[in-house]
């Protein structure tokens, strides 16, 4: 089966978010993606997951967000 990709701009447009938070999510490691040059792509399976576990809202700290790691 051929994994999907999405750029930040399709992730927005789905999640109602500007492209800089699906980028910024990218950058932190928040939201699991690889570079392809420049630029972010995202798996579909993996913006599922995102969306599983709850989309950060502005300023939340991982752990309210349920992404904060535990030993």
């Amino acid at each position: 089966m051929k994994e999907e990709y999405l750029t930040p701009i399709e992730v927005a447009r789905e999640l109602r978010v500007s492209t800089q938070s699906v980028s910024k999510w990218c950058r932190l490691g928040k939201l699991k993606a690889i570079r392809a040059g420049r630029s972010w792509r995202i798996t579909r399976a993996d913006l599922n997951e995102f969306t599983r576990r709850g989309v950060p809202q502005e300023g939340e700290s991982p752990k309210a967000s349920g992404l904060a790691l535990s030993y």
